[in-house]
This record gives structure tokens, sequence and C-alpha cells, in this order.
């Protein structure tokens, strides 16, 4: 579009329209990538499922908060600069300048002399209706919700131009829109309504992935003190002696902590039978170090390995072999 498509209407029907037409293409390429960004938000990408966990989730969703922020505040800078050109084109069609309008599109498609040009346009910047616009506190022209948006248009640094329109999407959508006054344009009012629509959208979406996420690290820790309390009141009924059960409570506190209370006999049973072996040889990888077992074959080793079962001793104990 820039290289090629846009210097062809410079030339031909002026600035505007080529301004416009940037514009569309701005706010059109944004529609494919929402819907692939939607595909996130449900955690699925197109080859599945890649968000599975709650804090991933969450913190996807908070990438999406300040991405929508970038997009809400582009989108306000980009409609500020219209507003400021409505502005001047109502002031040139007020004042008696000829070829102001080829001044605003910064001299494309004009047809006068170089020396008419630069007469042009010494007489329009001394227009004080000219001047009006870039000043919105003596201007009658109602900007609205781009007020704060005028003094940017002629700021040269880039980065300040980025950092508060990033800033101001992101104050909007947080407040959902509360401080907006829009004028009666009503593609002003369309766009205020849209921030407040996006910013109720995204902070149901945050906030229910943060109680998925709370809810998933509560569960774990019901798990436990349900797992503690069984355990307490099995050695209370079996009369265990304190020594007994100060040792139990530690096996249980490194087995919780070994496994994160995962039966992984239960999780290994579900899983294909391929899968298994090769999960088996990873975690019992250990055996071959011992020279009898390095010699043997693979299929006595996954026979072997399938008959070992992983166990946590607490220090102090006494490991027993049964034949």
């Amino acid at each position: 579009m820039i290289l090629s498509v846009l210097p062809r209407h410079l030339g031909l029907s002026g600035a505007n329209y080529a301004k416009n037409l940037l514009r569309a293409v701005i706010l059109v390429q944004y529609i494919p990538r929402l819907f692939r960004i939607l595909n996130l938000l449900n955690g699925r990408s197109p080859t599945g499922f890649i968000f599975e966990s709650a804090r991933a989730n969450f913190i996807i969703n908070l990438l999406m908060f300040m991405l929508a922020s970038h997009v809400v505040g582009s989108c306000w800078y980009l409609f500020g600069l219209q507003r400021v050109n409505q502005c001047l084109r109502d002031a040139c069609s007020k004042s008696n300048i000829k070829g102001c309008i080829e001044v605003i599109d910064c001299g494309h498609g004009r047809n006068q002399s170089y020396q008419s040009a630069d007469r042009t346009s010494a007489m329009w910047s001394n227009n004080s209706d000219a001047i009006a616009c870039l000043d919105p506190s003596v201007n009658g022209f109602r900007y609205g919700i781009y007020v704060t948006a005028v003094p940017l248009t002629f700021e040269t640094n880039m980065v300040k131009k980025y950092v508060y329109s990033h800033f101001w999407g992101l104050q909007q959508i947080s407040t959902l829109a509360g401080g907006l006054t829009p004028s009666y344009f009503v593609w002003e009012v369309v766009f205020a309504i849209s921030i407040i629509g996006l910013g109720l959208l995204l902070f149901a979406l945050l906030i229910g992935n943060i109680q998925n996420f709370l809810q998933g690290l509560g569960r774990r820790r019901l798990e436990m003190l349900l797992r503690s309390r069984d355990v307490e009141q099995w050695m209370r009924h079996r009369r265990l002696p304190e020594n007994l059960r100060r040792r139990v409570r530690q096996a249980e506190r490194y087995n919780w902590a070994a496994t994160r209370g995962v039966n992984e006999e239960t999780l290994l049973v579900n899983l294909p039978e391929d899968l298994q072996i090769d999960i088996r040889r990873h975690l019992f990888n250990f055996i071959k170090k011992i020279r009898i077992f390095s010699l043997m074959d693979e299929p006595i080793l996954d026979a072997i390995c399938e008959r070992l079962r992983q166990k946590t001793y607490i220090s102090g104990s006494c490991e027993v072999s049964k034949v």
C-alpha cells in the first residue's frame, strides 16, 4: 500500500484520499488478527491447545489487555489526526485563501507555481482559524475526546506520541471510558461506546482467568489439607505413638513435595503402551549405570523398568529388601 498504491493517488486526487485509504487499510488489517487472537484467548492454536494451565491463561489475557490498549490508543491518535484535518479544512473553506487545501495536503496534486504556493503557504500560516485548530483552548471546534490528541499532532518525538497514546488507551480501557466526554460527532460517540464494550469484555475475561488461577492454587492446597486431615484421623484411630506420627507427617510432606499429589501409577495406566515404555525408560534411566544392567538388551530392561516402583524415603529410614 505504501510503496505501490498510495504514490499513484497522491498525484491524482490529493493526499486526503490517500490518507483515508491508508487509514482504512490500517483498520481492516486488524480483522484477521482478531480471529487469531480470539483463539488464543480460548487457549487454542491452529494445532490444538497451547495454554492449558490457569497461569498461562492469566498471562496471555494480561498481554491481550496491553495489546488492546495499544490498538485503542493507536485508533484514538489516528482519529484525532482526522479531526484536526477536518478542522483545518473547515478553516480553509471559511477563508478566501486559494490553494489552502493543497497546503493542508502537503502540496500534493497542486497545479500552481512554486512562488504562488509559497505565497499561499505564508498566508495560510498567518490565518487565525488555522492557528486556532492547533489550540483547543481558544478554538470553537469540538474535539471531544480528541482534545489531548491535538498537541500530539505537531509533536516531533515519535516515542512521546506512542507512549502517550498507549497510556491513553490503557487508561480508558481500565476505567471503561469513565472520564470521556465525547462531542455530538456520531463516529466519536461510536468509538467511545466501542471502548466501553471492549473494556467490559477484557475485564470479564481477565477476572475469570484470575479466578481460575486462584481456584487452581486453592484446589491443590485443599487437597493437601484434606490428605493431612485423613492421615491424622487414621493415626489417631490406630493410636500410633507420637514418634511414629512425626515420621508419618514428615513422609507425607516429602511425598507431596516430590509428586505434588499426583498418582503416577494411575497416570501411566491411562497412557498408550509405547508412551509408558518411553516414560519408564526416562524415569529409570539410572539403572544403566549398573554394569550388569548396562549389558542387557532393551526388551529385558523394559521388563525390569515395568516392575520398578518409585518410593520416597525420609532421613533415617531403613530400606528393607523383599525376596
